[in-house]
């Protein structure tokens, strides 16, 4: 019995992938368009960027997350007929598709921010609420309570303070950009 939880666990994430990359299509479209309108110094067009990558990202995310979890059982019955694999996928799925829209909170500002020319602070957002936090759950939460729940929850717990801290920082380019006028890239580059 111990291929049931990873069965269950590979089954859901395969149906959390689909649901992501739809999601994730509308993050990957704030850096083009992010940095189309960066170089072209049309700064005013970024909030907009933001504004609509969020809207709809959040929107398909909720909806392919919703629409998952609903379905879940049917469709974790086309990886296995089991009800101890499908059971361990629904609990999964209704851990992470249900909350993985506030994914994208976390990933457009990052984006935006790279598109800017600032893509240390988002990096390191990432690696450290995401990455470091995740293995300090598994070392304290999770060992304290072993249980499939407690190790899902690692998910949309460390995206988070990832996202508090990615729209913070990517406010803080927005109005320096604004501010001064110029690209922030460009403050970094040597002769400037």
């Amino acid at each position: 019995m111990p291929s049931v939880p990873w069965a269950g666990t590979a089954a859901a994430a395969t149906i959390e992938g689909f649901c992501y990359v739809g999601m994730d299509a509308f993050s990957q479209a704030s850096i083009s368009f992010t940095g189309q309108n960066f170089g072209a110094k049309k700064y005013n067009r970024i909030d907009r960027i933001f504004l609509w990558s969020i809207v709809l990202g959040t929107s398909i995310g909720a909806l392919f997350g919703g629409f998952s979890y609903l379905f879940g059982g049917s469709l974790l019955g086309i990886f296995s007929k089991k009800p101890g694999v499908i059971r361990i996928g629904m609990l999964r799925m209704g851990i992470i598709c249900l909350t993985q829209f506030t994914c994208i909170w976390m990933h457009v500002p990052s984006n935006i921010c790279r598109a800017m020319g600032k893509s240390l602070v988002p990096m390191l957002n990432t690696v450290g609420c995401v990455c470091v936090f995740r293995v300090i759950w598994i070392c304290t939460v999770f060992a304290a309570d072993w249980s499939l729940r407690t190790r899902f929850l690692s998910y949309p717990i460390s995206w988070g303070p990832a996202s508090a801290i990615g729209i913070l920082y990517c406010f803080f380019v927005r109005r320096k950009v604004r501010r001064i006028g110029m690209p922030a890239a460009e403050e970094a580059m040597p002769g400037k």
